[in-house]
């Protein structure tokens, strides 16, 4: 129980920033010399009546591809849950710990 937990603690993580990154406005920064990529995203402030504020977060083309690879690392994990709950013999603990490579 406590792998799936673990597991399933990756995804909601990983489902929270891919929400930030598909639910915000893109530009370019100011220097278009980098062309670093910014996501505007808008959150409500903590006082209702205040209304809600944009928060610019600097999105990289290597945390994208970090993501990326989060996102297929979790796929493997999740293909080896599914394996472990429909084949008899596998312990899942010892399946999601093993290294992630193929």
């Amino acid at each position: 129980m406590k792998a799936i937990q673990a597991l399933l603690k990756e995804v909601k993580d990983l489902a929270e920033q891919r929400n930030i990154i598909i639910h915000s406005a893109w530009r370019f920064g100011k220097n278009a010399a980098f062309a670093e990529l910014y996501a505007t995203t808008i959150r409500p402030r903590t006082k209702q009546n205040k209304g809600a504020i944009p928060e610019v977060q600097g999105i990289t083309a290597p945390y994208l591809r970090q993501l990326t690879q989060r996102s297929t690392d979790l796929q493997i994990k999740l293909h080896r849950l599914q394996c472990c709950i429909t084949q008899k013999g596998f312990k899942v603990s010892a399946e999601l710990s093993r290294p992630l490579e193929a």
